[in-house]
């Protein structure tokens, strides 16, 4: 409608004056033959003022191209560009993208995964609707279709769909009790609960100079603020003062309503969690922690024997050390400790291994730490993952903190052998020049 009002201040003589100063009027008149029943007579007011609008006109598009066409008559530059950018518009809104996806809902998995892996949310979420849709319900493709999607709702970016997601999720669950798809997304649901208490708002960022939010304006918005903007500047050069006046102060109450609205609609739509810290700072408080643990734990009793119940399990530990008191990270340690023992074939051998480490590295003890990263090197079934930081890691560990002549050199030749364009190769040869005994290369001190 503000493109109308540019549209109409642009005629020539007293129609395009009566035109841009009724507009408004005009608006109230097109709404009132949308909302209305088609029994409704229009005020005597609007119908006589603007018995040009055929009433048989009950749809705002036709509304708006009839109110332009009224002064085709007199086209100008502004207007051509107008009438073109109108057009665009509608074109585009009227258009839907059919699914073109794989008939087969398997086959539609498998791409909706491949989707995510590139960051086509809209794509993925197609997918696997699609195969939701059409596999057998209670299925294994059924299972894994809705999980596929309330993976694509979590993770797209730039904004997530929490929402949408814990939705899926919660009903997947009770869907699939005591079963592996079941179980991961029961974990999904407390892993959205526990990165919540992360989230800015629940955490204490007043020594952050730049904690203070700021409005979240839309490229949409940017843009038509640009464009309005443009035409309130050729008001003022060549038409009427009191118009572009007018289009300026729309662009300001747009700008400062939009801005506010969508400002407060971004956190009330992430806040899909009922646990909360009692109070803000710069951890999680225990009885935050203590709530998330329950949910993980709710999912090892509830889904026994499955890979979701024993990352629940390291997820327990783990926050146990995060909650950064010295008896906290005794407890996790001892809890991981003790599940380690209990499970000694499981995938997830590394992942313990790796966060009894952190607990090891905070309370300073080097021995344990030295050996619980050789068992996690040892357990790591990742074939691609990059282990340069970790045998770095454990060389320099052996090496400075525990004096392990032997296990320095190990993880500095490996480190070397396999990576021979890192960054701390020269760390690295040092160190061995200094262990072995070697010569010195040229122009090394």
């Amino acid at each position: 409608m503000l493109l109308l009002y540019l549209w109409n201040t642009q005629a020539p003589g007293p129609e395009g004056q009566n035109d841009s100063h009724c507009f408004l009027l005009s608006s109230v008149d097109l709404i009132f033959q949308i909302a209305l029943p088609h029994s409704f007579v229009t005020p005597t007011i609007l119908s006589n003022r603007f018995a040009w609008l055929d009433p048989r006109f009950r749809s705002l598009p036709v509304g708006m191209m009839s109110l332009m066409m009224k002064s085709v008559h007199s086209l100008t530059p502004f207007r051509i560009h107008t009438l073109l950018l109108c057009t665009l518009l509608v074109l585009l809104a009227g258009c839907s993208e059919e699914y073109s996806g794989p008939k087969e809902p398997h086959a539609a998995i498998e791409q909706g995964w491949v989707l995510i892996g590139v960051a086509e949310w809209d794509r993925a979420e197609a997918m696997f609707q699609y195969a939701a849709d059409h596999a057998k319900a209670g299925s294994q493709d059924y299972l894994h279709a809705q999980f596929g999607l309330g993976n694509a709702y979590q993770h797209r970016k730039p904004q997530a769909k929490p929402a949408e997601a814990l939705d899926v999720y919660t009903k997947l669950a009770a869907e699939d009790k005591g079963g592996e798809i079941g179980g991961f997304a029961a974990l999904s649901v407390a892993r959205i609960h526990h990165l919540k208490l992360y989230a800015p708002e629940n955490l204490d960022n007043s020594h952050n100079s730049d904690s203070t939010q700021r409005p979240m304006f839309t490229p949409i918005l940017l843009i038509l603020s640009l464009f309005i903007g443009t035409g309130a500047a050729y008001l003022l050069k060549n038409r009427s003062k009191q118009q572009g006046l007018l289009a300026l102060a729309t662009i300001i109450l747009a700008a400062w309503g939009i801005g506010g609205f969508l400002d407060r609609q971004a956190p009330a739509a992430a806040d899909t969690t009922s646990v909360k810290p009692s109070a803000p700072s710069s951890l999680p408080d225990a009885a935050a922690l203590d709530a998330i643990r329950a949910e993980y734990q709710q999912i090892v009793d509830g889904f026994p024997n499955t890979r979701a119940a024993e990352e629940a399990a390291i997820w327990i530990g783990s926050t146990w050390i995060a909650q950064m008191t010295p008896e906290s990270i005794n407890t996790g340690i001892a809890y991981l400790t003790k599940w380690v023992e209990a499970h000694p074939k499981s995938d997830y051998l590394a992942n313990a291994y790796h966060q009894l480490s952190g607990g090891y590295e905070i309370q300073e003890n080097y021995n344990d730490d030295l050996r619980v990263l050789i068992k996690w090197d040892e357990n790591n079934q990742d074939p691609t993952a990059n282990h340069a930081s970790a045998w770095f890691r454990i060389a320099r560990i052996a090496d400075l903190k525990v004096h392990d002549e032997a296990t320095a050199k190990a993880y500095y030749h490996k480190f070397l052998d396999k990576y021979e364009t890192e960054a701390r190769r020269f760390l690295a040869e040092r160190a061995l020049q200094r262990l072995e005994g070697g010569p010195k290369k040229e122009g090394q001190p």
